[in-house]
């Protein structure tokens, strides 16, 4: 086996035909294409994390386990980028680094940019001192990397953006998971070889995680390690390379509706009550089976029915909406949130939380058309023909 073309010469990877990777293999069964129901579920875990945020009282949180919602975007983000990888890989026999890295760039960039830049305005304003500060949070931002910032003590730093963790881990996930997707198809014979060395990637990081929250390391460096958080990722990427090579039987996928509607019904019941993020027992064993069971979740959801009642409840339009605009909605809340709680502390929270939904609405809406639309028209530029129909992502 070789490259045809190597970097830096060319921006894509290939190799010889494998057995079960040959171009044009890719068959409507094993195609993702559009779901709505995944937008629903964006917009599930939008609405979890958002009220997680916006809810604390002292100790207390209306959903105290609403952190879950980043863990099934994880999950969700590993599935989709790797059925559009492994489409790309059997359409083409090879992936196109620039183009995959410009469509990330496409998608993500612009909504972040002028978040940043609005935000470091109201930051100012709130303290004009701290410009110097507000120029260092933005740049970590940019640079994707506030989760490690945060894992070594710098969570007071990140301030307004503290929240941005969770979009470094995931660009640095789209950083480096393409290049060891190829190596993977690389070094095995077949697609059905490789999924098991996924598989394994995600039970190591578990064992990992566990090992360091038996050691006593702290919560922040394992809530904020793209180490230590890369499990839920993985666990989508594991159920995409399932999904495209239809590794389980036909009878296995009539029980997928089922199974959705379980882990679907586990994960808000941890939501409810749920183990705290300082408590070791979250990284021991508890973000092993929130990672297990929104993998299964999404997995299950693609494997489902279209007439299937839990695909029908996630294709409610205000559910698919919610979704649409999730990204905007995470970048932007905080700041809203921040912004209040600073300027007007004395105001009740169940005062101030529904102003600031509200204008996270308005203002997630406005990026969501005004800024993300026109760059995804762009990004279409940069996706093969062949599977510009697949999951968006």
């Amino acid at each position: 086996m070789k490259f045809d073309s190597i970097l830096p010469i060319s921006t894509a990877a290939t190799t010889a035909p494998l057995s079960d990777v040959m171009p044009n293999e890719t068959t409507a069964w094993s195609k993702l294409g559009y779901r709505p129901a995944f937008d629903g579920l964006r917009g599930i875990a939008v609405l979890a994390v958002v009220i997680y945020h916006f809810s604390k009282i002292g100790d207390w949180r209306l959903l105290p386990g609403g952190y879950v919602g980043v863990d099934v975007f994880f999950a969700l983000s590993g599935f989709l980028i790797t059925c559009l990888l492994l489409e790309e890989w059997s359409a083409n026999g090879k992936i196109d680094f620039k183009n995959f890295y410009l469509r990330r760039a496409c998608r993500l960039l612009p909504a972040l940019v002028v978040c940043l830049a609005f935000s470091f305005v109201l930051y100012c304003l709130a303290d004009h001192s701290r410009w110097k500060l507000g120029l260092k949070q933005t740049a970590v931002v940019l640079l994707y990397v506030s989760n490690w910032v945060r894992a070594f003590g710098g969570r007071s730093f990140m301030g307004w953006f503290g929240h941005t963790w969770s979009l470094s881990v995931e660009e640095q996930f789209y950083l480096t998971w393409p290049i060891i997707f190829v190596a993977l198809l690389w070094a095995f014979r077949t697609k059905r070889q490789a999924v098991l060395w996924v598989g394994l990637l995600a039970v190591g990081v578990m064992l990992y995680r566990g090992g360091l929250a038996h050691a006593g390391w702290t919560h922040q460096r394992l809530g904020n390690g793209s180490d230590t958080r890369a499990d839920a990722l993985l666990v989508g990427c594991f159920g995409a390379f399932v999904f495209h090579t239809r590794a389980l039987s036909p009878q296995l996928l009539k029980w997928a509706e089922k199974i959705a509607i379980v882990t679907g019904i586990l994960l808000l019941a941890y939501c409810v009550r749920s183990l705290s993020t300082t408590d070791p027992r979250l990284y021991l064993y508890g973000m092993a089976f929130i990672s297990i069971a929104s993998g299964l979740l999404v997995f299950s959801l693609a494997q489902s029915s279209p007439q299937s009642g839990i695909i029908r409840l996630l294709q409610l339009k205000l559910l698919v909406w919610l979704g649409r605009l999730s990204y905007a909605i995470y970048l932007w809340h905080m700041v809203f949130f921040s912004f209040a709680r600073e300027l007007f502390p004395s105001v009740s929270l169940w005062v101030r939380a529904p102003v600031c939904m509200a204008l996270t609405l308005v203002v997630a809406s406005a990026s969501y058309y005004w800024v993300e639309k026109p760059f995804l028209r762009l990004k279409k530029r940069y996706t093969p023909q062949n599977i510009e129909q697949t999951a968006k992502a």
